[in-house]
């Protein structure tokens, strides 16, 4: 009997996973389900074993693979036991007895697919699947896998729900309307055809195959065990986010309105206070708004004052708001910035930091405005004075998602004083602790020794 520790994955759907015989396997569904870890054990069923058998497993950017708790920190506890050589200047790890090597690379932008060409990869992984292009993926995944180790070529990923390619690639696992619905860990074929994907019977000429395991944190007992907080967390997220990462539902969307609860945020009277803080977009054919208040002891942001005036210009604006107020504003027009600064205004851009969202997806810089809006009004911790500020009250009754669904942003109408509160809101918040529960890095499970289980190091 060997003396090396035996990794053993949960029961449930990360065994499944592990013992899937598909050419590409994806494992996810909901947040807390042991994603990261099961791609990282996977390789080991070969690495040591086989002589010539090599992975690369991916991340969108570097940062995500070494920031703390990344896949380089989980990796480091799955396999300095083993006996694994780690290379942090090139992200890899080299096992004995064979010297073959799991590398940890990105492909930040589209064309570095390319730096792949001419490979020989036995496995490739890609952690958080949506993060990546469909291009990105089929590119690596489809053509550039070869090995002459013995070991046929084969890719394993992990996703959250997301409504876009990824969905689509997994259509008959997680979307409703697929007319053949598949179960949790059961093996299709495709081919493509015209770049499109067709789904094929087994035995079909150049098919692959593909299976789908759903799994959620309520299979990852370790994870409940060790962070409780964990859940609690996935459950105080906004609806939406909820919605996908906890229960899984790759069907929801932003829809309807932008701000449905905004009218729990509009008051009768205000303090008395002067106004410090304010947000601007500008315009002349659409409207100039402006919007602007101060926050209070408590940290509430009180909108006292809205400008919302069209064919005007900015000098005339420039005397009818309010001096002493620090304007974040409209960070595409940098002349218009410069003309308000002249003019004795304390006038910055809005910069919207980089971010993404509880299961790490990247957030557009409108929608990451538009979820520190209604956190604020969530929370009770932005107040709209009624007769001050009409043009937004009646602009949030009307600021919507695209009914069509063909994009998760809003339709960009009936939004200018939305998008001044935006900017204002942003220039507030974007730098500062949510005071919401925010979803922690779900820790990686820890191995279990199990001297009598061979099965995931044949």
């Amino acid at each position: 009997m060997s003396d090396r520790p035996k990794i053993q994955p949960q029961p449930g759907p990360q065994s499944e996973f592990l013992a899937s015989s598909a050419d590409i396997a994806v494992y996810g569904g909901s947040a807390g389900g042991g994603k990261s870890w099961a791609l990282l054990v996977e390789p080991l069923r070969h690495i040591m074993t086989v002589p010539g058998f090599n992975a690369v497993i991916f991340r969108r950017t570097y940062p995500e693979i070494t920031n703390p708790g990344g896949l380089w920190d989980q990796s480091s506890e799955l396999y300095t036991p083993l006996g694994a050589t780690p290379r942090q200047g090139n992200l890899d790890w080299t096992f004995p007895p064979h010297g073959n090597a799991i590398s940890f690379r990105h492909l930040q932008h589209e064309a570095n697919k390319y730096q792949w060409q001419g490979t020989e990869v036995a496995f490739f992984g890609f952690d958080e699947l949506s993060h990546f292009t469909e291009s990105q993926f089929t590119y690596v995944a489809l053509s550039r896998g070869r090995s002459t180790c013995g070991v046929r070529p084969y890719v394993r990923a992990t996703t959250n729900p997301d409504p876009g390619w990824v969905k689509a690639f997994l259509a008959p696992w997680v979307d409703r309307e697929f007319p053949a619905p598949a179960r949790s860990g059961e093996v299709r074929h495709f081919v493509r055809e015209q770049g499109k994907l067709v789904w094929v019977e087994p035995g079909h000429q150049d098919a692959k195959s593909l299976s789908f395991v759903r799994a959620s944190i309520y299979d990852n007992r370790v994870l409940l065990t060790r962070n409780p907080e964990y859940l609690a967390s996935l459950k105080a997220l906004l609806p939406v986010e909820r919605a996908r990462l906890l229960d899984g539902d790759w069907d929801v969307r932003r829809e309807g309105l932008v701000y449905p609860d905004f009218e729990s945020c509009v008051v009768a009277g205000e303090p008395a206070a002067s106004p410090d803080v304010g947000g601007i977009d500008f315009g002349f054919t659409n409207p100039f708004a402006c919007v602007w208040g101060h926050l209070d002891h408590d940290g509430c942001l009180w909108i006292t004052g809205c400008r919302y005036v069209r064919q005007c210009t900015l000098p005339v604006h420039a005397e009818a708001i309010p001096r002493g107020v620090r304007y974040w504003c409209d960070p595409a027009q940098p002349e218009s910035r410069v003309e308000l600064r002249n003019a004795g205004h304390d006038a910055v851009p809005c910069v919207h930091l980089s971010a993404r969202g509880a299961g790490g997806e990247k957030r557009t810089p409108i929608l990451h405005g538009i979820d520190l809006v209604s956190e604020r009004i969530r929370t009770g911790r932005l107040k709209v004075v009624r007769n001050a500020c009409l043009p937004l009250i009646r602009e949030a009754g009307m600021y919507r998602y695209d009914p069509s669904k063909a994009s998760e942003n809003p339709v960009d109408e009936d939004n200018h004083a939305l998008d001044s509160l935006r900017y204002l809101i942003v220039g507030l918040d974007r730098g500062r602790q949510a005071p919401s529960p925010v979803v922690a890095v779900e820790p990686s499970p820890a191995p279990a020794i199990d001297d009598d289980d061979e099965r995931y190091w044949r």
